[in-house]
């Protein structure tokens, strides 16, 4: 009987014309996309950027690589220098090949590990890859994959800061190098704005990705109430959600109206002082040379100042309002209890009930005639009113 073939992998048509190294950077840049190469093992070093990824179940790679062969080619960049690569992806795969003996390296790999060989301007670039390589090939909590995004963000804002104007939308570049989407990036990167309390769940995955984002945009105080439901409740529901989005623009809005009006306070106040100095200074005047004309001029200018006063206390007076309500809100929202929270839900839901019944009220409407003439119909109308004059009486 004939021995079974043992397995040799090869990569393929698309590696099948052999690829001679450049000897200048120039042209290894030009041909990285298609520079595929056999590499020695043994030439090959960890790449010190890879260091927050976890290598593991190496041995059981070992033994898939050995039965399927290597379905992967690891990607490595080659230091001029020392002439020997790095890894930017396929650590996992390069751990399991250098646990193969000797023999089952020679049979498997005869040439070297099939390599795609990248070139880069800088560190900068190199990491970009690591990571984005990362990202897409490995199936990561979505804590690593947060950091690893938010490492990219920095990374290309480094290379934007240094006079790269390709960086102009950031998240986008992302999701293209990482193969995801500009919305999902978008949510990653949001989740940096979480308070540290909201962080820790979301790496604790008590957090999904999708509300670790919308609450990211609330300010810190609406944050800590999110905090403190998720604590009381193990959750928070849409109109846990709803609620809290709606007390926060209330809030600004209201912020905002305050601002406006001290504005106008201060321009008030300032066009009074203006105002007093000019009437004194006519009066001044006055005494040492009478005139009809100083005494009007006079006269209009304490108008003004009067009208401006009163203007000024009622700005005060509208103040004064406005800073009362947005410190009753702000106790409100503080001392809401878990009580008056599910209360507050089950208007909401009421309301929409009431909402939905006008609407097929309105439909009943439209066959009153038939209703009066059919006794089923009419017997179930008089039932259902029946329950609201019982429901509406204590």
């Amino acid at each position: 009987m004939m021995a079974a073939k043992k397995k040799s992998f090869g990569v393929g048509m698309a590696s099948s014309t052999k690829i001679t190294e450049s000897n200048t950077l120039k042209d290894m840049k030009a041909k990285q996309n298609f520079n595929f190469q056999y590499i020695h093992r043994d030439k090959i070093d960890i790449n010190p950027l890879n260091k927050r990824y976890a290598q593991e179940d190496i041995e059981q790679l070992k033994e898939s690589i050995l039965s399927t062969g290597l379905l992967h080619n690891i990607c490595l960049t080659k230091d001029e220098n020392t002439n020997r690569y790095r890894l930017i992806s396929g650590e996992r795969r390069w751990r399991a090949i250098v646990l193969f003996t000797e023999e089952e390296y020679k049979t498997h790999f005869p040439s070297g590990i099939p390599s795609h060989i990248m070139v880069f301007d800088s560190e900068t670039d190199e990491e970009i890859a690591l990571i984005a390589a990362n990202v897409e090939d490995r199936d990561e909590s979505q804590e690593k994959k947060r950091d690893s995004i938010l490492r990219l963000k920095e990374l290309y804002e480094l290379k934007r800061d240094q006079g790269d104007t390709q960086y102009s939308n950031i998240n986008k570049m992302i999701a293209e190098k990482t193969k995801m989407s500009t919305r999902q990036v978008t949510k990653y990167t949001n989740t940096a704005k979480l308070i540290p309390e909201l962080q820790e769940l979301f790496n604790k995955e008590k957090i999904k990705i999708d509300d670790a984002s919308n609450f990211s945009v609330l300010s810190e105080e609406s944050q800590r109430r999110i905090l403190e439901i998720i604590q009381r409740d193990g959750g928070v529901n849409s109109e846990n959600l709803k609620i809290i989005k709606k007390q926060e623009a209330e809030a600004k809005e209201l912020q905002k109206s305050l601002a406006q009006k001290e504005d106008e306070l201060r321009k008030k106040e300032s066009l009074i002082d203006e105002l007093t100095k000019q009437v004194e200074k006519l009066e001044q005047k006055s005494v040492s040379s009478p005139d009809d004309i100083i005494k009007d001029e006079i006269s209009e200018l304490k108008e003004a100042k009067e009208k401006a006063e009163k203007e000024r206390a009622n700005l005060q007076a509208k103040i004064e309002k406005m800073e009362e309500d947005k410190k009753q809100r702000e106790q409100r929202n503080i001392e809401i209890t878990a009580d008056e929270l599910r209360r507050i839900e089950t208007i909401a839901k009421l309301e929409q009930t009431i909402e939905q019944f006008e609407n097929s009220f309105n439909i009943l409407k439209t066959g009153k005639n038939i209703i009066i003439q059919d006794e089923t119909l009419r017997s179930k109308i008089e039932i259902l009113a029946n329950r609201f004059n019982g429901l509406l009486n204590k």
